[in-house]
């Protein structure tokens, strides 16, 4: 075609003006089915990042400015290139089919799929490493037991003195294994406070530390483990004046060799309260944060929230049971209540969305990859066509012009794979850093996907290499 017009009279300002309009126009098309897909899927999209965006082109005045600001650029990059090179051509040249050699030494193109492929292995990495980490989080032991624990907010209406009545009515049904009462609720940041400790030398020591108040129950409900002391017991009147727990955090920053005993009182208090017992670490918080130094304080009449450890069989009615039970206590007010291990799992709500974003992006980034992938597969049969009919008149077989053109192809994805691995190692290191306990990066994941890009590459050149390769010899080589 440039050939054509150029002999015709056409000059290079010409052929660039056409390139660069149908660059435009084209990009025009793509903004407004763009525009079309983003009215169908952004209520779903705002239901996935929890917003209410909109697209307003009253009240937003940027929109059209930055969407033919957007298209401007877009079009220019991409009919630049074309402008220029396809305009330079020798119309003697081209009509005579001599510019064949020179196109196919062009690096341009394998280095687009290349770029694009590298972006796709890191994405799929990054997916799998993010999907990695919330599979660690949900399995990781978190030293209390989270299956099948219901927690019911108390509100204002029922008063401490009625938890203990309200606790033991409730562990006449039989599908309510125990019953206990916590001002905090794990999966929540507990509050701080400042105290003095005694330290190893025995010098009373000001802290910050987190605390959180419990009943007697609480303890052999959540199944905590004691590494030293004892538990707080009923028979024992002094423990909820005189007497604290703390969690092995605690014990370690302060180099405790036998903690149990050791004074704490709070800041601007002069009453001394001795350390009982020691509670296994428990991570009240998400992995984002380390387990920080804890004291443990006795309330048995108190409110916030009722912990209820449930049998596995018979759950809904279970459940239907303490609506019922509930309203006696509370009339005013349905019962407001969720299981701990759901309300934990809401700590990672972020991370599990970016999974999800991964994902998506990841989908998208393979489908860009293989439409350059096909357009270079494409290019490249046609021009090799003459070099596949003299390899099968000479005798090579079909197998083998397949595997000669696949071969250049998984090159590229395998140069991208070298590229994107450091760059996809280093991303994801950084983002594992935010979490206090994480996964180790596994290379393997890395090379899954490595190799599904391989596999997704072979695919979809597939199809074009054999149908090149079992093409008629005589058709591309009956003008030679």
């Amino acid at each position: 075609e440039v050939g054509i017009r150029k002999t015709f009279g056409a000059t290079k300002d010409m052929l660039r003006r056409q390139f660069l309009s149908e660059s435009i126009i084209l990009t025009a098309v793509s903004i407004l089915i763009a525009i079309g897909f983003l009215y169908f899927i952004l209520p779903s999209f705002n239901d996935f990042v929890g917003k209410s965006l909109s697209l307003n082109w009253i009240t937003n005045v940027w929109i059209i400015p930055g969407l033919l600001f957007i298209g401007l650029v877009v079009s220019l990059i991409a009919g630049i290139y074309p402008a220029f090179f396809l305009s330079s051509f020798v119309p003697v040249e081209v009509l005579k089919d001599q510019t064949s050699a020179s196109s196919r030494r062009s690096g341009l193109r394998k280095f687009l799929v290349v770029v694009q492929f590298a972006i796709s292995i890191m994405i799929v990495s990054g997916t799998g490493i993010v999907y990695d980490q919330l599979n660690y989080a949900r399995s990781k032991e978190l030293g209390f037991d989270k299956d099948n624990i219901l927690i019911i907010t108390i509100r204002d209406n029922i008063q401490p003195s009625q938890i203990p009545a309200i606790k033991s009515q409730l562990l006449q049904n039989s599908n309510i294994l125990a019953a206990a009462t916590s001002y905090d609720l794990p999966g929540k940041d507990l509050n701080h406070t400042a105290m003095e400790i005694e330290n190893a030398s025995g010098e009373m020591q000001q802290q910050t530390f987190q605390f959180m108040q419990i009943d007697h129950d609480f303890i052999d409900l959540m199944q905590m483990q004691l590494t030293a002391g004892r538990s707080f017991d009923r028979t024992m009147t002094t423990d909820a004046t005189q007497a604290v727990m703390v969690n092995e955090a605690a014990v370690k920053k302060f180099n405790w060799q036998n903690p149990v005993g050791k004074k704490v009182r709070f800041v601007g208090s002069e009453d001394d309260l001795l350390v009982i017992g020691v509670v296994n670490n428990f991570h009240i918080g998400s992995l984002h944060h380390e387990i920080e130094p804890t004291v443990v304080l006795l309330s048995e009449k108190l409110g916030g929230k009722m912990f209820l450890k449930l049998a596995t069989n018979q759950i809904p009615e279970t459940i239907r049971f303490l609506e019922r039970q509930w309203s006696a206590y509370d009339p005013d007010f349905p019962m407001d209540y969720v299981f701990l291990d759901t309300n934990y799992y809401k700590l990672y709500e972020t991370d599990q969305k970016l999974g999800q974003v991964f994902k998506y992006f990841a989908l998208l980034a393979i489908f860009i990859s293989c439409l350059g992938l096909i357009a270079l597969s494409s290019f490249s049969t046609e021009q090799r066509k003459k070099e596949i009919g003299v390899r099968k008149v000479l005798g090579a077989s079909s197998v083998k012009i397949v595997f000669l053109l696949i071969k250049d192809f998984l090159i590229l994805v395998l140069a991208a794979n070298f590229l994107a691995w450091p760059a996809a190692y280093y991303a994801m290191n950084k983002w594992l850093q935010d979490f206090a306990y994480r996964v180790d990066l596994d290379w393997l994941v890395f090379f899954a996907a490595g190799l599904t890009a391989f596999c997704i590459a072979i695919l979809t050149v597939g199809l074009q290499t054999i149908k090149a390769a079992l093409a008629n010899p005589v058709k591309s080589l009956r003008y030679e």
